[in-house]
């Protein structure tokens, strides 16, 4: 029978070099676990005569990821962890490498792969690539027991842990810290990793100012156009977003809602400088204050928790028929008959004018308009004054992201 390891070593640092195969940026315990009562983030490595187990924690950010490795040192299995309640952690998602050799590089793109999304209902998709990017993978959605995906936030220094993910390590592991407490620190200009960060507005400001020209992927300079989008009648202020096509009652509108009203709609398009028949819709706003918003914020339906988002991930509205639309929650009914009933004129009018509104015939109406480079899914932000107040809600077609950007559902 295999001897269990009975002692970790126990080494802080700013994180782990891939290439190197070793820590950076070593730490004191002292100012880890400073870091780790401000919520800054730090990592902490478990090994024997190779490294065992890598935590990386941010709890401002409500984050800690877990590593394993293997003989090689290479990272094989990953767990995303989220502070989703007081004195507990959820696990978000789990990843796991398997590599063919002892030389194959690590995350190699032919290695075998499986993800594994979970929800706090215990629902869950498991995406499972067998040659990688290099072959087909399988989607499945297997119910769990959402009471295991809970556990205790790891109190720092107390990383004993490590026997429930690694089958080596003896339940009664001891712990010895590697670094001197009088040795210098080894800071470095950049932290190897960072916790995982949502999607974040861009550029807003500069989408909704007239000749402005920025710089687009794929489009080179454009030119912003502001255009009128009309007006959407308001009756409960339950905002939501769709595409036209596929409205239906169990559409949720989101849970910042407005005054009831009447407000203007505008169109940013942008024109391409080296060729101007060239134009897509950057974004449409809902104005519902005539000044600029101070702060952003993602509009969320209910059940949506920004916390669960992975790196650039967003919740955003459905389009696969070229168009979205706006509208009050209680036009949902009435304008599922109309958009049956007149697609095709809805398809002419939006594609002729980039946006046009349909009206239900029960002082009820939407704003529709055409959705970027087409199908995929947007997000819709909501901007605030320096006071709270909700200045308008901006879907944003991604055409001035910074950065890529992915929704929850397309992580296979």
């Amino acid at each position: 029978m295999a001897v269990l390891v009975d002692e970790l070593n126990v080494t802080y640092c700013e994180g782990w070099n891939p290439v190197s195969r070793s820590t950076v940026g070593l730490l004191s315990e002292e100012t880890a676990a400073e870091r780790d009562r401000h919520g800054e983030q730090y990592a902490v490595l478990l090994s024997t005569d190779r490294p065992r187990l890598l935590l990386e924690i941010a709890w401002r950010q409500g984050y800690c990821g877990l590593w394993l490795f293997d003989a090689q040192g290479r990272r094989t299995e990953r767990f995303d962890y989220r502070r989703l309640a007081e004195g507990r952690v959820f696990l978000r998602e789990t990843s796991e490498w398997r590599y063919d050799s002892a030389e194959q590089a690590e995350f190699d793109a032919r290695a075998w792969t499986v993800r594994r999304r979970f929800n706090p209902d215990g629902s869950s998709l498991e995406v499972l690539a067998p040659k990688g990017e290099y072959g087909g993978s399988t989607h499945t959605w297997p119910k769990v027991d959402a009471d295991q995906l809970w556990s205790p936030v790891p109190a720092f220094g107390e990383w004993t842990f490590a026997d429930k993910f690694d089958p080596d390590i003896s339940p009664s592991v001891g712990l010895r810290v590697t670094v001197d407490p009088q040795a210098p620190e080894l800071p470095v200009a950049k932290p190897p990793w960072r916790p995982p960060t949502p999607l974040r507005p861009s550029r807003l400001e500069s989408m909704f100012q007239p000749e402005a020209r920025l710089t687009v992927p794929d489009m080179g300079e454009v030119v912003i156009e502001v255009r009128s989008g009309g007006t959407l009648v308001m009756p409960t202020g339950r905002l939501t977003a769709a595409d036209p096509g596929w409205l239906d009652s169990g559409l949720q509108p989101f849970t910042v809602e407005a005054r009831p009203g009447e407000y203007d709609v505008s169109l940013a398009v942008v024109r391409c400088v080296d060729d101007p028949e060239h134009v897509r819709v950057a974004g449409v706003k809902l104005i519902i204050q005539h000044w600029l918003p101070s702060s952003w914020e993602p509009a969320l339906r209910p059940g949506q928790d920004p916390r669960l988002l992975g790196e650039g991930e967003f919740y955003g509205f459905s389009v696969d028929t070229g168009m979205g639309c706006l509208l009050d929650a209680s036009a949902i009914e009435a304008l599922t008959v109309v958009a049956e009933e007149n697609y095709d004129e809805i398809c002419d009018r939006v594609s002729q004018h980039a946006a046009a509104g349909f009206d239900a015939g029960s002082g009820v109406n939407c704003v529709a308009f055409l959705s970027g480079w087409g199908d995929g899914s947007y997000p819709v932000w909501i901007g605030r004054d320096a006071e709270g107040e909700v200045v308008c809600f901006v879907a944003d077609m991604l055409l001035l992201a910074d950065d890529a950007a992915v929704t929850p559902e397309a992580m296979g």
